[in-house]
């Protein structure tokens, strides 16, 4: 696979006007690697293109002279409801998140590769190399590698609206501080990372995916200052994460731990609340809401939600707590301990469990 000679036998099985897809992953790939395998496909098709799908993985889109993308008609089918819902899932959904996705195509791709030799059954560089890069990190050179030299996918656009070409240089940057960002959060270096990703989002606001990663690194540098101590800046920040990504529930989830050791009960289950609206089925959210209904001492509503949440995934010591502590304010002792010994066979070190087995064991149960 991936020679001249595969990329030739799919040409040669091609129907007119048909478009070749074919993945390659970008894991221990080096810029010389993929070059060989695009090179192989620049042999066999006279229009070729590289995507980044999920980051870290390629696509090679091919076709013959008449390839081209139609935007006026990928709009048209996008406003069917199945394919807009399937852009939407890709995280492309508008036209310019989606052709943010395309790395090289036309006059960039072939500047790219140069006069590199195509990957060939008599000369199988990729097979030789590959084994080679397993022991290398080799993400940021090829990033950096593609996102010096891209651009052309302007080349290959047909009946495209008015400014579209003009925004995509934009989107092509936003793509590269993503690849800049990731490379930081691998590295350790958050606080860099975040700053890419919000210049990221600004330039191409309407791609989910660039959103949702920015959330969690704010999400994730918010419970930093909550632990050191800073709730001000901690709130800020889970706030902000949760708006940029309206279906993530940990914010509010923290939000509402944050509430509650400030001694607010009352903001803290509004917060769990909005936790639970946007992660439904989450055991971990459903066994907070039971710990807070507790504390308003509503057990019934407590137990339920302990219950529900063990029913979705019973490994969550959480849980199994607030359903002790439901049923021993339901009056059922021998629950509440059965419930207990439960958590501390999931979370054998919780001081939280090891306090409630302590009492057990004090009252002679």
């Amino acid at each position: 696979l991936m020679t001249r000679e595969f990329f030739q036998l799919c040409r040669d099985r091609m129907r007119p006007n048909g478009v070749l897809a074919s993945w390659v992953q970008g894991y221990s790939l080096s810029s010389d690697a993929l070059r060989s395998v695009v090179a192989a496909a620049r042999t066999a098709f006279p229009r070729v293109s590289v995507w980044t799908a999920a980051w870290g993985d390629f696509l090679i889109v091919a076709g013959d002279e008449s390839f081209t993308i139609d935007v006026a008609g990928l709009l048209e089918q996008g406003r069917d409801p199945e394919v807009g819902q399937l852009l939407l899932e890709a995280d492309s959904p508008d036209v310019l998140t989606l052709l943010s996705r395309v790395l090289l195509a036309g006059s960039a791709l072939d500047r790219w590769l140069g006069d590199f030799p195509p990957n060939s059954d008599d000369s199988l560089y990729l097979e030789f190399e590959a084994p080679k890069l397993l022991y290398r990190s080799t993400l940021e050179e090829l990033y950096t590698s593609l996102h010096r030299s891209a651009g052309g996918v302007e080349e290959i656009l047909s009946n495209a609206p008015p400014g579209l070409a003009e925004r995509l240089p934009d989107a092509r940057r936003a793509r590269e501080l993503e690849s800049r960002a990731r490379l930081a959060f691998r590295d350790s270096r958050g606080t860099e990372g975040i700053a890419y990703l919000e210049e990221a989002v600004r330039l191409l606001p309407g791609a989910p995916d660039l959103k949702r990663l920015l959330a969690r690194a704010i999400e994730g540098r918010s419970q930093a200052d909550a632990r050191k101590g800073d709730r001000e800046s901690a709130r800020v920040g889970f706030l902000r994460a949760a708006e940029l990504d309206p279906a993530f529930a940990e914010p509010f989830a923290n939000l509402a731990i944050l509430y509650l050791d400030a001694g607010d009960l009352a903001t803290a289950i509004d917060a769990a609340e909005e936790a639970r609206r946007r992660e439904p089925n989450s055991p971990e959210v459903l066994a907070l809401v039971a710990d807070l209904a507790i504390r308003r001492g509503d057990f019934e509503t407590a137990k339920g939600n302990a219950e529900r949440a063990i029913a979705i995934d019973d490994g969550v010591a959480e849980a199994w707590i607030a359903l002790g502590d439901a049923r021993h304010g339901l009056g059922d002792p021998e629950g509440a301990g059965a419930a207990w010994r439960e958590a501390a066979a999931r979370d054998p070190g919780s001081p939280a469990v090891a306090k409630r087995l302590r009492q057990e064991a004090a009252a002679g149960r």
